[in-house]
Formats: C-alpha cells, structure tokens, sequence
C-alpha cells in the first residue's frame, strides 16, 4: 500500500510539474539586468554631456522608452550580442542651462521593468558666457567684441589665441595652451604677453590654471574668481 502511494505521489508531481512552469523572477533568473544592476538606479552625467553605453540582459523582447518632454536624452539603437545580452547606447547632450536637471527612461520586458534616472549636474556658471576674451589680465579684460580680430596658432602639442586689434597694432596673446584638454585638467602655467606694433610690453605668467569646460570649438579656463580665459580653438 506504501509503495502504491509512494507512485501516485510521484505521477501527481510530475504532472503539476508540466502543467505549472516555473515563474520567471527578476531577481533569482535575471530575467532583467540593466548594467548588472537588479532594480531601478541613477546613472549620473557631467555638464559636458556624453555617450553612454547600457548593457542589458533579458529573456524576452525589451524596450526603451524616455518622456517626450526629454529632447536633451537621445535613444540609439539597441544591439545584441551573446545570448541574451543586450547594449543599448544613450546620447546625453550637454546643459546649456543654469540649473540640474534628470530624466527616466524606462526599460520593460513583459510585467518587469527597470526606471534609470539619468541626472545631469548644472555647469560651472563661467561656462555660460559665450563671449571670448581674456578676462582679469593687465588690470582689465581684452575681449573679442572690442573691435578685435581673433586667431590661433598652433605649434607641436600647445597652441596660443591672440586677440588683435588693428587701430593700435596691438596683439594680445595667451600661450602654451595644451592640444588636449578635458573639464578638470589643471595646466602648470600660462603665458600672457602683449606686443605692440612688433615690441614687447608686457608679460606674465598664471600658474595652475584650471580647465572648466573644453568642447571642440571653445575652451573655458580659470586661474582665480577674477582671472579666467574664454578662447576659441
């Protein structure tokens, strides 16, 4: 009779088996995954802006989805790699405003879904002026809108920006900037130098000049609250 018993059990659950899948759980299979990452999470971003990869793994067919008021977030294409590992590329533009700002973008997979708040920090107040010059240098500010021409000459890896102004044949020049220059790099010195009608007039030296933001057509550099430097490349 034991063994009789013993059998039916067995058959009934064998066939509850077949009949009742196992349940696909987010957190025992990685049904899933964003960037490893079980649940919802924030994904930071500097002022500067940046592309950034998320990798993805998921059982089933996924999407991507982000406010409509969000322009400043663009969605890339996804890509799938081994299995069922999944990239997905974000182009984050830069803030050009004054203020923080964030957005979601939601990640769903059947009855799952993952929310990564992608956070934007505000940019350094400096970088909100547009207007190139050399600010500070000599007892006052040599601007671009005061009637005077900008160049750049490059020399090896450094380069210089001079600003020129025709009537008085004056030609103000920063030099030694680096060719390559990423926000948060700091440089040794720089060199400040006027000439006038082809003589030498004056010069100085800032030292430890900080690079708040550098973009391809514009850099922004600080040496203190009252001296800092707008060039164009």
């Amino acid at each position: 009779m034991k063994v009789r018993l013993a059998a039916y059990l067995a058959i009934a659950a064998a066939v509850i088996s077949c009949v009742e899948p196992e349940k696909k759980d987010p957190d025992v299979a990685g049904f899933l995954v964003v960037n490893r990452q079980v649940g919802d999470f924030e994904l930071p971003v500097s002022p500067d802006g940046a592309n950034v990869t998320l990798t993805v793994t998921c059982d089933a067919a996924w999407t991507a989805t982000l406010p409509k008021e969000t322009s400043w977030i663009r969605i890339g294409e996804k890509s799938r790699g081994e299995k069922n590992i999944w990239t997905l590329s974000l182009d984050v533009l830069p803030n050009e405003g004054e203020y923080p700002r964030s957005s979601e973008i939601t990640i769903s997979a059947d009855d799952y879904s993952t929310v990564v708040t992608v956070s934007q920090t505000a940019p350094d107040p400096l970088t909100l002026n547009k207007n190139p010059g050399l600010y500070g240098v000599q007892g006052g500010d040599v601007l671009l809108n005061q009637g005077r021409q900008a160049s750049s000459f490059h020399y090896g890896e450094r380069w210089s920006y001079r600003l020129v102004d025709p009537l008085t044949l004056t030609v103000s020049a920063l030099g030694n900037i680096p060719e390559n220059l990423v926000s948060g790099d700091v440089i040794p010195f720089l060199t400040f130098k006027t000439v006038t009608q082809g003589l030498s007039d004056y010069t100085e030296t800032f030292r430890n000049v900080t690079v708040v933001r550098s973009t391809p057509t514009m850099v922004w550099l600080r040496q203190s609250e009252s001296v800092y430097f707008i060039v164009e490349r």
